[in-house]
């Protein structure tokens, strides 16, 4: 500090330091982010811009309040943003719950007609077999002699058929191992014929 009162700095220059300023900036910030909208705090905050503007502060003020609606409006954005997403999200998830139902839906159906089909199935079965059981039981004794004559002559030609088809496998194997022994016994004449025709090129000629 400076002894002579007329050579120390004024107010408004101590303000306009920048450690000041600094301070004074962190101060007002905090001032104008807990100001709400009481008309107490709305006093206050219109008597702070009155002596800012008096002090010549004026841009300070401003730069704060820029700052401030910076925020804000990044505030804003963001959470339009995750409105959006919100929104994206819920019609993806409702999409999603429409698709599930269909699929369910779908699939009941599917089940109720497959069981339909089943019950019709079984009931067809049964009408045939109670309308076989109504003609055996009207059938006279001679339509069942005639049936069983039938079944047994059924049964026989099926027997023949059974035997037939066996005793032609059995000659197809007789001939195919018959075919495979003569195949055998030409080869081994084709390897007596090479071994001979060897031997009788090296056999030496007899002395007179």
């Amino acid at each position: 500090l400076n002894i002579n009162p007329t050579r120390r700095p004024s107010i408004k220059k101590i303000l306009k330091e920048k450690i000041v300023l600094r301070r004074l900036k962190i101060y007002l910030t905090k001032v104008f982010r807990e100001s709400g909208e009481s008309q107490r705090k709305k006093k206050n905050l219109l008597n702070c811009r009155e002596q800012l503007s008096k002090l010549g502060l004026k841009s300070v003020l401003e730069d704060i309040e820029a700052k401030q609606k910076k925020k804000v409006a990044k505030v804003n954005a963001t959470d339009v943003a995750m409105q959006k997403k919100w929104k994206e999200q819920q019609s993806a998830l409702q999409k999603e719950e429409a698709a599930q139902k269909r699929m369910e839906e779908a699939l009941a159906k599917y089940k109720e007609g497959n069981q339909r089909l089943k019950r019709r199935l079984l009931e067809k079965k049964n009408r045939a077999a109670k309308r076989a059981e109504s003609v055996k039981r009207r059938s006279t004794p001679a339509e069942i002699r005639q049936r069983k004559k039938l079944e047994d002559a059924r049964k026989r030609r099926d027997l023949l058929k059974e035997q037939k088809a066996r005793r032609e496998r059995d000659k197809q194997r007789r001939e195919e191992k018959l075919k495979k022994e003569r195949e055998a016994e030409r080869k081994r004449i084709r390897d007596l014929d090479s071994w001979a025709k060897r031997n009788a090129g090296l056999s030496v000629p007899s002395s007179k």
